[in-house]
């Protein structure tokens, strides 16, 4: 599975960039490219951007790593331009970056070295805010980009542990009660038939003390003192009141009213938020334990399939969708707009990006272009050579990019490159809602299908591969037909 991880680092970068691009790590350095710096440079390079701003704080850069499962079915090369991709769209074309793929282990990874100061606007520090959102926000960018290009990732587990907070006198790293407690109240619900049942769980097996003071339950946690009880309430969040507690137990299929939301810092809250328009799966009750077992849940899975397939039939009545023919057609016309909306955005990514990095080597030809002729008149023995040393450094490195990409540097206007950008991104913006909306209409015709393929026990929609093997067959079956002098070229079809 593909995993991602970041740490600072607060000294010797150059020391960690040789080590990233080491040839032998990189097939004789093949695997290494960089965005918006030179790769043998990368390290003075940061540092002249950083100084550009607030200066060289502790944390000079950031070290980004993306490890493959030896398991996935992926090429160095294609392992490289995920790495690469996984940088674009973490760090936005802001900040200078090199990326380095190693095959020298049993699983090919990707190393990410990134500048701590973005070269672009004010010159901002990266990200100074909630690191564990942070972290989320990049994990939720490499899963995307891994489930894209069908590797493997690591799912999402039921119960698993919360976020962690520091609490305490002691500053000791530990569990926030209000984790502790919303985790055993979940794991309780799930297990939990009738709302008596849940309670008789929490003092069973969860060695909870509980006593109802007023119209309010108090709960009081093992290993606290016995004089320490908590509440149900909102202050839990609106999904651990009482009544909330009760409606999950006895309505499982309104579990959709009761969506996580992270808010910053580390602590987590949950806010009521019906979704009417969604459209769920159908359960299959025949293989449902516990619908089995409790004859009211049953009757609650009947009454949600119920009203799944009515906002299924809905939705087919609504758009004109009365037979499997015209139903594959319209899920093929949305499927090709939205691969056709998909590339116009990553073009748009591409064509922003090599705006952003042009635009932060043009700024540093035009700012060293003088300092450099007059270095040059000076000497490379000179003291002042030695003095600005780093600033020969970046104006050489603009000098070779726009070498490469074969433009002259002096025809070129920075408010032009300003205003191409912005204008990439006002059209950018225009395809990205509207792919944004085709994505959730599929997602929703995927639900569909499924539920009327279950119910009818037919196939709306076939698949790619026994689509292509379908073409193959009638090809071949062309082949090897007698031929008649009347047949004409493209008769055949499916």
């Amino acid at each position: 599975m593909a995993t991602s991880k970041l740490k600072p680092i607060k000294k010797t970068l150059g020391k960690a960039i040789a080590y990233i691009i080491d040839s032998e790590k990189t097939a004789g350095g093949t695997l290494v490219s960089s965005f918006g710096c030179s790769v043998g440079t990368a390290d003075i390079e940061m540092q002249m951007t950083a100084q550009k701003g607030s200066g060289i704080g502790e944390r000079i850069a950031y070290h980004l790593m993306q490890s493959f499962s030896p398991d996935d079915d992926i090429t160095p090369e294609k392992a490289h331009q995920l790495g690469m991709e996984f940088a674009q769209k973490v760090l936005k074309g802001k900040f200078e970056f090199v990326v380095a793929t190693h095959i020298d282990k049993d699983h090919i990874h990707n190393h990410i070295i990134f500048n701590a100061t973005s070269f672009y606007g004010k010159h901002n520090k990266y990200h100074t805010g909630d690191w564990e959102a942070e972290k989320r926000r990049i994990r939720r960018i490499n899963d995307s980009i891994c489930r894209a290009n069908n590797l493997s990732v690591i799912e999402n587990t039921s119960g698993q542990k919360g976020y962690e907070c520091y609490e305490g006198r002691n500053g000791k790293k530990r569990k926030s009660w209000k984790e502790t407690l919303r985790n055993d109240i979940d794991n309780a619900v799930k297990s939990a038939k009738s709302f008596d049942e849940f309670l008789q769980i929490m003092e069973l097996e969860k060695d909870y003390k509980i006593a109802r003071r007023g119209k309010f339950l108090r709960l009081h946690p093992p290993g606290y003192d016995e004089n320490t009880y908590f509440r149900l309430g909102s202050k839990l969040g609106e999904a651990y009141t009482e009544e909330a507690i009760r409606d999950r137990i006895e309505h499982p299929e309104n579990a959709y009213k009761y969506q996580t939301v992270i808010s910053k810092g580390t602590s987590r809250r949950y806010v009521y938020k019906p979704n009417p328009n969604k459209i769920n799966l159908i359960i299959d009750i025949s293989k449902n334990i516990k619908a089995r077992e409790s004859l009211h849940y049953g009757q609650a899975l009947v009454r949600s399939n119920i009203n799944t397939l009515v906002k299924t039939m809905n939705f087919l009545i609504k758009n004109n969708l009365t037979t499997t023919g015209e139903f594959a057609d319209y899920y093929n016309s949305q499927m090709d707009t939205y691969e056709k909306l998909r590339k116009n955005v990553s073009a748009y990514d591409s064509r922003q990006l090599a705006c952003t990095e042009k635009i932060k080597f043009l700024q540093d030809y035009k700012k060293y272009h003088n300092l450099y002729s007059a270095a040059m008149r000076a000497g490379a023995q000179s003291n002042f050579y030695k003095e600005h040393a780093n600033e020969i450094v970046s104006f050489k490195a603009s000098k070779m990019y726009f070498e490469r990409i074969g433009e002259n540097p002096d025809a070129l206007n920075l408010s032009d490159l300003f205003a191409q950008y912005k204008e990439l991104k006002q059209d950018k913006s225009a395809d990205e809602k509207l792919y944004k909306e085709i994505q959730d209409e599929i997602k929703k015709l995927d639900v569909i299908r499924q539920n009327v393929e279950e119910t009818l026990k037919i196939e709306l929609v076939k698949k790619e591969d026994e689509k292509e093997q379908a073409r193959r067959q009638m090809e071949e079956d062309s082949r090897n037909a007698p031929q008649d002098k009347n047949d004409k070229a493209g008769d055949i079809g499916y």
